[in-house]
């Protein structure tokens, strides 16, 4: 989110979470009636929070940018909430793209003319590459809820977090088990071990 944080882009991106997490959980065992259930309520909190604004305040306006690199089921569902907020809200813009594989590349010519949008997805950057472009998050309703091991991944020093975390993806080695077992030695723990089995495994005639 960015530093220029807009007062309706709170609950406009808690929809769009809502919508964008209905589209994606299309291949998981949770039953699809109670992941709309789910997506339903969050979108309709967000509503009348937004509702409750504009009754308590003048009426939205302003332009929102948002680019992600949403897949095209993703970006059809949230898109879908974006249009129907733009209807509801006629004095508000936005202008809401993907793009695909060529994404990494247009974000850092963007981050390099300082030219962000005011929402984007992020993977893994959040703190190393944009949190100087950023405003901290911490002071939102969803804070509290992030998991632990989410936060390790996406808070600096002083325990700020500057995104919305929607998923982690988690990578590791895999191993010949039945190899190892073969030449007699135990998984690798050092480089120093990795190197030697490999080595071993190499004078054995086997070839990775």
């Amino acid at each position: 989110m960015m530093k220029k944080f807009t007062k309706y882009a709170g609950a406009l991106l808690a929809a769009a979470v809502a919508a964008g997490s209905l589209a994606g959980c299309q291949g998981s065992s949770e039953p699809k009636e109670a992941a709309a259930t789910q997506a339903q309520d969050s979108a309709a909190q967000s509503g009348q929070e937004t509702q409750g604004s504009q009754a308590a305040g003048a009426e939205l306006s302003g332009e929102l940018e948002i680019v992600t690199n949403a897949d095209e089921q993703t970006f059809n569902a949230v898109n879908g909430v974006f249009e129907k907020f733009m209807e509801e809200n006629p004095g508000v813009k936005i202008s809401y793209t993907t793009q695909g594989s060529d994404y990494e590349q247009l974000m850092k010519a963007r981050m390099a003319s300082n030219d962000l949008p005011d929402i984007f997805a992020t993977h893994g950057w959040s703190v190393a590459r944009y949190s100087e472009y950023l405003r901290p998050l911490n002071d939102q309703p969803w804070f509290g809820t992030v998991e632990e091991a989410f936060k390790r991944n996406i808070e600096n020093a002083d325990g700020q977090i500057f995104v919305l975390p929607l998923n982690m993806d988690q990578g590791g080695l895999m191993y010949n088990k039945t190899l190892l077992a073969e030449l007699g030695i135990e998984i690798p723990k050092t480089w120093d071990e990795f190197m030697a089995a490999c080595q071993l495994a190499k004078d054995k005639g086997y070839t990775g």
